[in-house]
């Protein structure tokens, strides 16, 4: 009886997964339209730019020739959204701390900012809980960043809670779900039920 219960409340989980993906795609597509027409021109704050992306340079080890190319993507980045050139180096140290490298880092990065832009969030948070979340279920290159982020959006949308709490709640909240087989559909609309019954993302 137990096992039954057990198959029955997995089915529930998979189907509100797949409905949360749904929702969050539809999310997603709605906001990288507009976010990249803004256009909006980045702070000029070359000093501390520059001594954040040497951080992330100690990790990556990367050329010269290679570091400017990483500049100029988390400058076009925040050029593009809005975001502080800071912001957006901070938020790709988060990225490049949890291994990502290369191009899929960059198209982490800029899934991770222009989702923090739709959902008034702080980007360095939203970076290192996509970042994580894509670690914790072993989701790879540019679809794992979309789907962790679909999932994000979907929480939101049927949860309980702000993009900002989802932020810094998912990770913590779902470390131990792949060891135990769970998807991060599942996890992520779990998450969401359990915000909506307890009325509290901690107790979640």
């Amino acid at each position: 009886k137990v096992t039954q219960q057990l198959d029955g409340l997995s089915g529930k989980l998979q189907s509100w997964g797949q409905n949360l993906t749904g929702m969050g795609k539809k999310m997603t597509m709605g906001l990288t339209l507009p976010i990249a027409g803004l256009g909006i021109a980045s702070f000029k704050m070359a000093g501390d730019f520059d001594q954040v992306m040497r951080a992330v340079n100690v990790m990556l080890g990367a050329s010269q020739e290679e570091m400017a190319d990483y500049k100029k993507a988390v400058l076009d980045i925040s050029s593009a959204t809005g975001k502080s050139s800071v912001d957006v180096a901070r938020s790709f140290y988060q990225i490049v701390s949890v291994g990502f490298r290369g191009a899929d880092s960059i198209k982490i990065l800029e899934t991770a900012v222009k989702g923090a832009t739709g959902g008034m969030a702080d980007a360095e948070a939203t970076a290192a809980a996509l970042a994580k979340a894509m670690s914790i279920f072993a989701l790879e290159g540019v679809g794992g960043s979309s789907r962790a982020m679909d999932t994000f959006f979907g929480i939101v949308d049927t949860g309980l809670l702000t993009f900002e709490e989802l932020a810094t709640t998912f990770p913590r909240a779902t470390q131990q779900a792949a060891g135990l087989g769970i998807s991060i559909e599942e996890a992520g609309a779990a998450l969401g039920v359990l915000t909506k019954v307890s009325g509290s993302t901690e107790q979640a």
